[in-house]
């Protein structure tokens, strides 16, 4: 299998790692893959906590080791069946310091050669190498890696898509194929949230969500997963020279604007998924606020239209419906009822960005910037 210089120089010298007589191991030979985030929007990567515990253990238990790195084109960077014959609890301690040392230059030096970020790909990549593994020990997957994709099944870089629906995204991935079954594979995610200019920082609900959308893809693709918050040391700095990656941005709040003109996301006033009732009326009622206050000094009708990701057939309910639940919060805040006039277009509005994949099926984190409320007041021209 095809290693780069820098990677497969290093890897030589841990294999140069033996001992003599035998220990007990902790458990049967099994698979571990690391799959390793090194790009230029996160720290440079390191094994952390329960990552380390967990390749202490792949050591003595002589699994088979895959590095898969996560760039726009995830690969596999070297792999090896461990090997060593430690005789003592001294000798195999001094091995295993040794052999994790020679890993973190290893994990160190990943670097992305592609665009982008594609974790799901590697994941991939990694379940593919686990399930060749003849081992009946444990096959365990470790991703370090701040969990921030751009492209895929998975993007989250588009407005709002870190606040879709954990479990509607979960069933568009299985759908889509984008992981084979991780059935019986134990998941491990480090690092999730972890930034290096010029990404921006992310809120820890933010982070929060991140860490609920893998947890629930990799569980519905069958995996047991489990998360280490301990953090990435975000001053030190990725490796130089690699490509570029897109920026997730925070989630934003509408807010009063000079045009009069208001895209309300569907997350922003917290729509139930498929629903027109809000998750939270009071969140929604203090989202909507400002922009009541903004309104009602306009003495100019309004149009309230919904739209929906999907395609809907006329008279468009649900789009319809979420438009009425607006207009009714923005009445309650003061602005006049018979001022606005409702209606819903589904997809069919300006602006209305691609949300599907190349077999139809719907990319929910994508979905989520084409499920609007849009405010405008009639006879003005609003920018798409």
């Amino acid at each position: 299998m095809p290693r780069r210089p820098l990677l497969a120089a290093l890897l030589i010298a841990a294999l140069g790692l033996t001992g003599c007589g035998s220990i007990t191991p902790p458990h049967e030979a099994g698979g571990l893959a690391v799959v390793v985030g090194g790009r230029s929007n996160m720290p440079r990567p390191a094994l952390v906590a329960q990552a380390r515990d967990d390749l202490r253990d792949a050591i003595l238990s002589r699994d088979t080791l895959f590095i898969v790195g996560v760039s726009g084109r995830p690969e596999v960077l070297y792999s090896e069946e461990i090997e060593h014959d430690c005789d003592s609890e001294i000798a195999c301690d001094a091995l295993v310091d040794d052999y994790l040392a020679r890993i973190d230059e290893l994990v160190g030096a990943v670097r992305a050669d592609t665009a982008e970020a594609d974790q799901l790909g590697a994941l991939a990549v990694a379940a593919d190498q686990l399930a060749g593994v003849s081992g009946n020990g444990p096959k365990r997957i470790i991703m370090i890696d701040n969990g921030l994709q751009t492209m895929g099944d998975l993007p989250m870089q588009a407005p709002g898509a870190l606040s879709v629906d954990p479990k509607e995204q979960a069933d568009a991935v299985v759908k889509s194929k984008s992981l084979p079954s991780l059935q019986n594979v134990d998941v491990l995610l480090t690092g999730l949230g972890a930034r290096y200019e010029p990404q921006p920082a992310l809120s820890r609900d933010a982070v929060t969500r991140v860490k609920d959308l893998w947890s629930a893809v990799l569980t519905e693709a069958g995996a047991k997963v489990s998360v280490d918050t301990s953090p990435l040391d975000e001053s030190q700095a990725p490796n130089p020279n690699q490509p570029p990656v897109a920026l997730v941005e925070p989630d934003d709040k509408p807010a009063p604007d000079v045009t009069h003109c208001y895209r309300i996301r569907d997350d922003q006033v917290g729509f139930l998924p498929g629903k027109d009732q809000f998750r939270d009326p009071e969140s929604a009622r203090e989202v909507l606020t400002p922009i009541a206050a903004d309104l009602k000094k306009l003495n100019v009708t309004l149009s309230v239209i919904g739209t929906t990701a999907l395609p809907e057939k006329s008279p468009f309910p649900l789009s319809t419906k979420r438009a009425e639940r607006v207009a009714g919060v923005l009445a309650d805040l003061g602005v006049r009822r018979d001022a606005m006039i409702t209606g819903g277009v589904g997809t069919s509005f300006s602006g209305f960005k691609p949300d599907t994949d190349a077999d139809g099926n719907l990319i929910p984190s994508l979905a989520v910037q084409n499920r609007l409320v849009l405010i405008t007041p009639v006879g003005r021209s609003c920018d798409a």
